[in-house]
């Protein structure tokens, strides 16, 4: 008996791993989310909750909208991860480029702190060397 229900669960899974079977079934769930939700996690009578459920849904909220809707999107689904890809590709390239111009700014700035401080430098040199020629001049 285990082993009808493992062989049955092994089969489902297969099952939903194929792009249209598993895109239909997400696609019943998105269109009688409402009813099915009334249907088992109500706490009314349960000949309510079925009435509610019957009142709610039709063939086509059962069976047509959930299979065009799930066709639909397993058909654009390589679309889609296309388009994510790109996406992801996209903001790399934004993140790196924003690193690369913060590193340039960094190096931009030490290279300034560093020609201010030469300057500084050669200034306080220049200094030394006049005072030094003024003291020679006096004497």
């Amino acid at each position: 008996m285990t082993d009808f229900f493992a062989q049955s669960l092994q089969a489902f899974q297969e099952r939903m791993r194929t792009p249209w079977i598993g895109s239909i079934l997400i696609a019943f769930l998105l269109w009688n989310w409402q009813p099915l939700l009334f249907l088992f996690a109500s706490d009314t009578a349960l000949p309510a909750r079925f009435a509610y459920f019957e009142i709610h849904t039709d063939w086509r909220s059962l069976f047509a909208c959930p299979i065009a809707t799930g066709f639909l999107f397993a058909a654009a689904k390589p679309w889609i991860s296309l388009f994510m890809d790109w996406l992801g590709a996209w903001a790399i390239h934004r993140s790196r480029l924003r690193a690369d111009r913060l590193a340039e700014d960094r190096s931009f700035k030490r290279l300034n702190l560093q020609a201010a401080s030469m300057k500084r430098k050669a200034e306080i040199e220049n200094e030394i060397v006049d005072h030094a020629i003024e003291r020679k001049t006096k004497i």
